[in-house]
């Protein structure tokens, strides 16, 4: 291994890891509970997301994976439950649009595009995981979190979906040519 792939090498574990403390951070900063007690934004998803449009889906797992094993020591409200279902919505936005957006990175509009997939999975998949496990860990009735998906789950994380993915998106923009000169 060459000197410069070293060099390389310590410069994306470094920035990683900068990453992964930005966005634990982040977590922390709750805003106020938008549609009820338990639907919180915060804007670490748009870093986690950010990890993987610069570095891959690999590395993007890897950044949620790290940031929700470091929050469980944090956790509070929803405790460890609260931190597995924003790793879920991790890796249900961060897995597609970033597979994606290597596949059409070179069409116009089509970075901006590939974010869309991962957006629906991820309102797909909280939507589900919320029918399936709010009841056993929040102990609000199935009928009652099905009755909560249009007036409050399924804006709640459209809004988290889009907010974090554009978030990351201009960031990206933003890093993309400072990352080639660096």
């Amino acid at each position: 291994m060459s000197a410069s792939s070293r060099r390389t090498d310590v410069k994306k574990l470094v920035t990683l890891a900068l990453l992964v403390a930005i966005a634990v951070v982040l977590s922390q900063l709750k805003t106020f509970p938008l549609f009820s007690n338990f639907l919180q934004y915060d804007a670490s998803g748009a870093i986690v997301l950010l990890a993987a449009l610069l570095y891959g889906p690999v590395e993007g797992v890897i950044v949620a994976i790290l940031v929700g094993l470091l929050r469980l020591p944090l956790a509070e409200g929803g405790g460890p439950f609260g931190i597995a279902m924003d790793v879920a919505a991790y890796l249900a936005l961060v897995i597609p649009a970033r597979l994606l957006f290597a596949r059409l990175r070179k069409r116009r509009g089509g970075q901006e595009m590939a974010l869309i997939p991962g957006a629906v999975c991820l309102v797909i998949v909280m939507v589900v995981l919320n029918i399936a496990l709010t009841p056993v860990f929040w102990g609000i009735p199935r009928p009652t979190v099905i009755g909560m998906i249009v007036p409050a789950l399924l804006p709640f994380n459209v809004l988290k979906a889009v907010v974090n993915s554009v978030l990351a998106f201009i960031i990206y923009k933003a890093l993309e040519r400072w990352m080639k000169y660096a």
